[in-house]
């Protein structure tokens, strides 16, 4: 190829990547959310130094998957994480000096989404039980919406104040395809979506756990503090993100219970409420 000293050329990359989990598991670690680029060739034209160098990012399919640009190396620059296009530009750019361009981006969402879809493979079935049950008329917010994969549904206790005396008992029956292994009751993610998720009026009207504390067979698994995060519509693509993860350190027994501990209180209602939870029996790293 011939360049004139000042003709502009424009380069242009397309970078997928295979997102596929209906069936094998791409890639078990999930950290290779990362586009590499090397600068570094372009500098045997002439000595390395462009003139105008512009950079256009288009996030529009990773932003629509619920998916977002963790950082940029390489190039001294800050995303932008709420526009769909990003342009960047430089004056007298020095290939010399930035050899490789580093995306990082976090699509983990993605296949979380799909895992939840694919229950025969990738998500631990559970028996679920509670101290109580809010009954309003023909109407039971039951401890089985925790499991109907139904966003829109809720636990919602029963108890004279938020809650503080009522559990959660949970007992993990295993995975369909795993039923054969030694691991089959093994969770890696426990999943609990808060509050009253049918609308936003729910959502706020009801009281969302902020503290909740794990215990099994007498030994306690731990305190977790959630944020009390803004009203947002759920999909399987974004629960991920929205849904709040517990990590308890160690082996998840396969039989413990829930315990509120705190709460954050509604706007009109002094009822605690839970939409969903999800365990995973795959290996992902925390989001």
């Amino acid at each position: 190829m011939n360049f004139s000293s000042n003709e502009l050329k424009k380069l242009k990359i397309i970078y997928k990547q295979r997102t596929d989990t209906s069936g094998a598991i791409v890639n078990e670690k999930y950290g290779n959310n990362l586009f590499r680029y090397n600068l570094f060739p372009a500098t045997s034209f002439g000595n390395g130094i462009i003139k105008d160098f512009n950079l256009t990012i288009d996030k529009t399919e990773l932003i629509l998957e619920e998916g977002k640009i963790v950082k940029i190396s390489g190039l001294d620059v800050t995303d932008d994480v709420n526009n769909f296009i990003s342009d960047y530009s430089f004056k007298n750019f020095d290939l010399t000096k930035n050899k490789e361009l580093v995306i990082e981006y976090d699509i983990n969402g993605f296949y979380i989404g799909n895992f939840i879809k694919n229950e025969y493979s990738y998500v631990n079935w559970f028996h679920v039980g509670a101290t109580s049950e809010l009954k309003e008329g023909k109407t039971v917010y039951s401890s089985e919406n925790l499991r109907d994969k139904d966003y829109s549904t809720a636990w919602v206790e029963a108890s004279s104040d938020f809650g503080s005396k009522d559990k959660l008992y949970i007992e993990v029956i295993g995975n369909p395809e795993k039923w054969r292994s030694e691991d089959y009751k093994r969770v890696s993610h426990l999943y609990i979506l808060n509050g009253f998720r049918k609308n936003e009026k729910t959502y706020y009207e009801n009281n969302r756990l902020k503290k909740i504390r794990i215990v099994s067979k007498g030994k306690s698994y731990g305190e977790f503090t959630f944020p009390d995060r803004p009203y947002k519509q759920i999909n399987d693509f974004n629960f991920a993100y929205e849904a709040e993860l517990l990590d308890f350190k160690s082996v998840i027994p396969s039989e413990f219970y829930i315990e509120i501990l705190e709460v954050y209180p509604g706007t009109k209602y002094n009822d605690t409420c839970i939409s969903e939870i999800i365990l995973l029996n795959v290996p992902l790293p925390s989001i």
